[in-house]
Order: structure tokens, then sequence, then C-alpha cells
């Protein structure tokens, strides 16, 4: 039995105020940043605001931002949660505020942006398992709700077909390209899933007949040229996320479903509009991010010791030997978190004792701490 019963039989999200344009990567392998800071951030954000990321660019969201911080000093790919939990953690300022360029290196120390990058910290990420009926029912769900969803696959493993014209209909999509399995694990790609269309057909098996798992398909946009398949976008099947064809007569060899390393998932976040963050403003140099560690913590005033702790995700031992300017030379850096997430329950300013903590994992290149400073995020 289907989980979903009252879904629109077509769904594009790409069309709503919410999406950004497309965007284009360019050379570097920048992808999962921009499926999920610059697409699916700037398209959460402006779902729960009503802004219109079509006419306005405020809150189209900077993949640069996110890329520079999580590829570990290199032109390489990136990890998911990696990028999701700089933006749960962090927030991202605006493309206005950081364009996009070719320069992986350096990090963003406008300590301005990273002030106001904490009113947009996305919601924890969620997972939806395809290859079932039960998944591709719950990501038709999230997307007629309005979210859009993030996937891995391998791209260079595609094997593309193309939308036809089912006996007896005309599809206004007919001679698109369309995915319908891969046939290997070459090409690590991220991509976003706007939406569905329960109408579109390609006859898979070759017989000319409407079989089972030949109907359906994904809605997924690209960050590459204008001239990719369907002009950015391309359409999956739903058969595309099986690990096993549904269509009769369909078993090609080497199978791999479209989803990226075997848990074959869509990923879903969502932004909360935030109310009064309460502000860690730290002052730090280094010459080597990825050997230096910083976070936060609290305890009551009764207390020397720290009982919760606030973690932020860019400070963490992993983002390469370089300085925070992407040099080798030490350099300052000035960074705000919002700590209102460890000052819960009974818990205010007044009546509790905030530490930050800095740790330097290696000899060499010392950790200087200039300043720590707690502030009221609304009052200043």
């Amino acid at each position: 039995t289907s989980l979903v019963s009252a879904v629109p039989a077509q769904v594009d999200n790409s069309t709503l105020a919410a999406f950004p344009p497309i965007g284009n990567q360019g050379s570097l392998w920048s992808c999962v940043s921009w499926a999920t800071v610059y697409y699916q951030m700037s398209h959460e954000v402006c779902l729960t605001l009503w802004c219109d990321n079509k006419n306005t660019t405020a809150t189209r969201f900077s993949p640069k931002w996110a890329y520079n911080m999580v590829n570990f000093g290199q032109n390489a790919w990136s990890y998911f949660s990696d990028n999701y939990s700089l933006i749960q953690t962090s927030g991202a300022p605006s493309l206005d505020e950081l364009p996009y360029d070719s320069n992986y290196l350096s990090w963003d120390l406008n300590a301005d942006h990273w002030k106001k990058a904490v009113n947009y910290r996305q919601n924890p990420v969620s997972y939806i398992a395809m290859g079932s009926t039960s998944g591709i029912d719950l990501a038709k769900q999230a997307l007629a709700n309005g979210h859009i969803l993030v996937v891995g696959t391998y791209i260079s493993s595609a094997i593309y077909s193309t939308v036809q014209n089912a006996p007896g209909e005309t599809s206004p999509f007919a001679g698109q390209s369309v995915i319908t399995y891969l046939n290997g694990t070459s090409g690590w790609h991220a991509m976003t899933v706007v939406g569905y269309d329960d109408s579109i057909w390609t006859d898979i098996n070759g017989n000319s007949v409407v079989d089972t798992g030949e109907r359906w398909a994904f809605k997924v946009a690209n960050s590459w040229w204008a001239g990719w398949r369907n002009a950015w976008y391309i359409w999956v099947t739903y058969d595309a996320f099986y690990s096993t064809s549904q269509v009769p007569g369909f078993a090609p060899a080497g199978r791999w479903p479209f989803g990226y390393n075997g848990t074959n998932s869509l990923y879903l976040t969502s932004y909360t509009q935030k109310s009064r963050p309460i502000l860690a403003k730290v002052t730090v140099s280094h010459a080597s991010r990825s050997q230096m560690s910083l976070s936060c913590g609290i305890s009551p005033n009764t207390s020397n010791t720290p009982t919760s702790y606030f973690y932020p995700s860019a400070l963490s031992y992993k983002w390469g030997s370089y300085a925070f300017n992407g040099s080798s030379t030490e350099t300052p850096g000035t960074f705000y978190y919002d700590l209102t997430d460890i000052i819960t329950g009974t818990s205010t300013i007044d009546n509790s004792i905030l530490y930050l903590m800095g740790y330097d994992n290696s000899t060499g290149n010392p950790l200087t701490v200039t300043s720590f400073e707690i502030i009221d995020g609304i009052t200043g």
C-alpha cells in the first residue's frame, strides 16, 4: 500500500520563487556544496521566509563558503556530512557577500559575514532511504510539501534513454534525456531533486509496451553548463533507484541504483527562523588550521567544569595545512558562533559560566587566542 495517496501527479519545485537560478560549479569539485548550500539551503530558507530567490539575491547562499572549509585544502570532492554539519552549526553568507570563484583555499574572514550567517543555521539533516515503494513515496511527499532533496550518484556511469510518448498519449517532455540506471561507480557527483512527474515514460525493456516500472521519473537539477542534457536538468526514473529493476525482462549486468555508495538515500533538511541568538565572538590566529580545534561550553556559575558543549564544524582539526586565508603565514580570524543550543532550560548568561576551549594537536605553529566575548544577538 502506498504511503502517499493525495500528492499531485506532477511537482516541479524549480518553478517556485524559493528556488534559485541554476549555477555552474566550473572547474572545482564543489558539487556537494552547490547542492546542499546553494540550491537546498537557499530554497529551504526562502520556503520559510517567503522570499523570492528568482529576482533577489540576498538569500542565495554561497557554495564557496562551505567548499573552501570542507575540501581539506585541495580541489577534490567533499563529504555530505561535513557540508551539512557546517551549515547546521554556522549557517552561511550569501553569494553576494562571498562570490564564487576558482580560489578553493581561503576562508571567508569577514567577521560580519560570520555574524549574519548564524541567523540561517539549518536544521539537522534527515535521510530518505530509496529503492522501495515506501522510500519513493516519502520522497514524493517531501517534494509535494515544497522541499527539495539532495542525492549523490555516479554520473559517469549513468545510462541514458529518451522520454517517449506512451501509446495514445503526447508528452510535453518527449525527446528529453532520462537516466534509467547506473552500470558502475564512476564519476561521483551530487545533484538536487526538485520534482517528479508520474506521466513520464521510456521504453526501458524495448518491447513498445508500457510495463511496470517504466513510468514515472524525478526531475533533477545539476550545477554544470547550460547545454548539459535538458538544459541543466535530467529526468531519473523511479526504477533507477532500485537495486533490481522492477521492469519485466530487464536485468542488465552490473546494475547499480542511482543513489550513492549503497546507502541509496536522499538528503532532506529545513530551516526554522531563529529568535534571539547568544553569540560567541572569538578571535584566533594559526598557521595550520588542520592542527587546531575550538569548542565552547557552559556550566552553572557554581561550577568550573562545562556541563554542555558546542562544537563548531568550521574549526575541527581537518581543513588543510594552511592559515585561514589559504597561505602558510599565521593569519588571524574572527568567528561568531551561536550558543543558543547549549543555553537552554533555566540557563542564562547571568547564572552561567561560558567557556572557550582551544586545542592544538601538534608542536610548532602555536594557536593564539586574542579575544573571547559573549554577545546578545539582539541588543549587541
